[in-house]
């Protein structure tokens, strides 16, 4: 599904599948506006931990930097996700400035441990997890720094311990278990960095999916003479089944953005923030159903 993300309005675009048809609605909701300069603009966002799928919750501690406001610092004591992951303090900063023009952002997590009942071992565990990337008129940088970290039970090496290089995939069994470090995203228009320290992928593409994000930093720069930035609006991704030739219940995997979202039937993913302008929206397929009509 492709839809165009537009600031202030609402727009819901249908997949239907068969056997059974199934129909998927996307909406934009609201929008939110990046700090702004007469030079320039930058914003920037971090957050400590995302988990979705079999198991969704909100981004937490999320600072955003958002019209208005330069600098955001927040901590929480620790999450307990059950069977997925728990964690010590997460600390996230997220400062914007305009004079220089400069966008900069961190984020911290101790204590992580990550899909603790995975082959008797936990898929991950680390002592402290940091992201921080910055972006000014030199481009964007990003960095991960990552203290004794274990991978289902091992030791990696000192290199993986301290400064694991650019979007180091150091698990990749697929449909079990993605494992990837320093994961670094640059926009298509060379203007933002989104650097994931760790993010894990359990059971891709099936009904236990499971993705968790640890230490997100988010930061972008957009000089004078660029096309001024479309802002971010919000998409919300709905399942409902016409059950007009049996019953389709379960969970449904959508990705867009680099992310994904899993959505059971008969109900709604919730606000997701997006980038305003043109979104593709993927659904993963599942075996016993298929697209019709859009």
């Amino acid at each position: 599904m492709n839809v165009l993300v537009q600031r202030g309005s609402l727009k819901r675009v249908t997949s239907v599948l068969a056997v059974t048809a199934l129909t998927a609605g996307v909406g934009i909701l609201g929008t939110a506006q990046p700090a702004l300069a007469n030079h320039g603009t930058v914003d920037t966002k971090a957050f400590g931990v995302d988990t979705n799928g079999l198991v969704n919750t909100a981004p937490t501690p999320l600072c955003p930097l958002v019209f208005g406001e330069r600098f955001c610092e927040k901590e929480v004591a620790g999450v307990d996700v059950p069977g997925v992951l728990t964690t010590g303090v997460l600390k996230v900063r997220a400062e914007g400035t305009h004079d220089p023009l400069k966008a900069d952002s961190e984020a911290t997590v101790a204590e992580v441990v990550a899909l603790p009942g995975t082959a008797g071992s936990p898929a991950l565990t680390a002592n402290l997890v940091t992201s921080r990337c910055t972006a000014d008129e030199m481009g964007l940088v990003g960095d991960t720094v990552i203290a004794d970290i274990d991978i289902l039970g091992v030791e990696p090496t000192e290199t993986e311990l301290t400064d694991p290089p650019p979007n180091f995939e150091v698990v990749d069994i697929p449909g079990v278990l993605f494992i990837i470090l320093n994961e670094q995203i640059i926009s298509p228009n060379g203007e933002k960095i989104t650097v994931n320290a760790i993010r894990i992928v359990v059971a891709e593409g099936t009904d236990q999916e499971q993705e968790i994000i640890i230490s997100q930093s988010v930061c972008s720069f957009h000089p004078a003479d660029a096309p001024p930035p479309a802002g971010t609006g919000f998409l919300e991704i709905c399942k409902r089944a016409d059950n007009g030739n049996g019953a389709v219940t379960g969970r449904f995997r959508f990705r867009f953005d680099g992310r994904g979202v899993t959505v059971p039937v008969g109900s709604c993913s919730g606000p997701i923030e997006v980038p305003a302008g043109r979104l593709t929206v993927r659904e993963v397929q599942k075996d016993g159903v298929r697209m019709v009509a859009a």
